[in-house]
């Protein structure tokens, strides 16, 4: 039966991992390694190794298990998700840099006027706002990724059907995401080691309530 529930789609998270832990334990660890590569780095694992991942994460939910080469055999379909990520930090991003200028000539206003009286508040409007945007727009769009890579989805039609998705299981989603905090946490406290396991499970968790949920 199709994971509906999180408990479902975690117990189904961690049975595909138990099958194939090389694959996602050598991505989860090839893309922390490339993002320490100066300058392209950063391109390389948001555009290739992160949506790689969630490739193989779905391939594994739906056929049991996965190989490495398989997570990278769409390379057009893991551009496109890289593309769709930077787009759905953009606004929030935008707005950061703004607030944080603002910020920044309002201080040097204050420090050149040596107005003592009213110090500036120390953040800035537009980051909180920034911040906010990008909690909502990275639960809206959580599926994104997984419609461009599983059913093909453009840009445009990714974002949609993303949203459609998420508002109409925003409960079952937001216990997903706290749940996968949860874990990538205790993951953490575990020397960091812990992450080689919890990090894939709670992909592979998001990639069983996506196709639950589908």
């Amino acid at each position: 039966m199709k994971p509906v529930s999180v408990s479902q789609a975690f117990s189904l998270g961690w049975e595909r991992f138990k099958v194939s832990w090389g694959t996602f334990v050598g991505l989860l660890i090839l893309s922390v390694l490339v993002a320490f590569i100066p300058l392209v780095g950063s391109l390389l694992d948001v555009f290739i190794f992160q949506p790689a991942l969630y490739m193989a994460a779905l391939l594994a939910v739906r056929k049991g298990r996965v190989s490495f080469g398989e997570a990278f055999q769409d390379f057009g379909r893991l551009l496109l998700v890289g593309l769709f990520t930077l787009l759905v930090s953009l606004i929030p991003a935008v707005v950061f840099v703004a607030g944080a200028a603002t910020y920044l000539f309002d201080s040097s206003t204050y420090a050149s006027q040596m107005d003592f009286s009213s110090p500036p508040f120390p953040m800035n409007g537009l980051v909180v706002a920034a911040f906010v945007l990008a909690v909502i727009f990275g639960l809206l769009f959580w599926f994104g990724g997984y419609f461009i890579l599983d059913k093909k989805a453009g840009l445009f039609e990714a974002f949609g059907r993303s949203f459609s998705l998420v508002t109409q299981n925003i409960g079952v989603v937001l216990v997903y995401i706290i749940l996968s905090i949860l874990v990538n946490v205790l993951g953490l406290v575990a020397c960091g080691l812990g992450l080689l396991v919890s990090g894939p499970v709670s992909v592979l968790a998001g990639a069983a309530l996506y196709v639950g949920l589908t």
